[in-house]
């Protein structure tokens, strides 16, 4: 489950306007401006399709089988977990201009404490100009 928070001045998975990053800055609403140089963090799991979800989404002439699936996801998990030991990956995110018409990627860390380090220090630049 998602739980939104602050952490020293930063959010943590906040609750974000409807088509936040699908919107050019110069169609942006007044909610949506209220994001505009505010870093914040989004934490995700890893958390994959089930075999019928992943036939469904993608169109293949010849699908997987399931266990060509199978042996997808454990790759996955295997190097998912390699770059993310926690089982948790923080990404620093923020409406800053560094793309037209979704928030700027500022990085993935593979600790929440690099994490938030880094949208602190994003914060403090942008707040400093």
């Amino acid at each position: 489950m998602r739980y939104e928070f602050i952490k020293d001045g930063i959010f943590v998975n906040p609750i974000l306007p409807d088509e936040f990053d699908v919107t050019p800055h110069n169609e942006r609403d007044a909610q949506m401006q209220l994001w505009w140089n505010k870093p914040y963090i989004i934490i995700e799991d890893l958390s994959p399709e089930s075999y019928i979800e992943h036939i469904n989404r993608v169109e293949y002439k010849v699908p997987p089988t399931k266990e060509e699936y199978a042996k997808k996801l454990q790759k996955n998990k295997e190097v998912w977990y390699e770059a993310f030991p926690e089982g948790f990956r923080y990404t620093v995110r923020c409406l800053d201009g560094g793309a037209w018409d979704r928030s700027t990627n500022h990085g993935s860390f593979a600790t929440f404490e690099e994490a938030l380090e880094v949208a602190k220090k994003l914060k403090k630049r942008l707040e400093n100009g």
